[in-house]
């Protein structure tokens, strides 16, 4: 299976981002420049028929995450 993700990641924001905090051992503002991602949670369902002839139901869960420059990483999501 494929999924055409060019033209998500083509209106993606600048890959990284200034952000500001105070550090906590001198109280100082200071910046970090962080990499910006985008989350797309993924889910399959699959329907399919058992030795048994029963109907049986499976679900794949994926997060996709994303930058500009492409895919960073594919995380599997379990279910509590």
């Amino acid at each position: 299976m494929r999924f055409n993700i060019r033209e998500l990641v083509a209106q993606a924001d600048d890959a990284a981002v200034d952000y500001p905090y105070v550090d906590p051992a001198s109280g100082e503002l200071r910046t970090a420049v962080c990499s910006r991602v985008y989350h797309i949670n993924l889910v399959l369902k699959y329907t399919y028929f058992d030795k048994e002839e029963q109907v049986t139901i499976h679900y794949e869960r994926i997060r996709i995450v994303v930058g500009k420059d492409g895919i960073v990483r594919l995380e599997e999501v379990r279910v509590a």
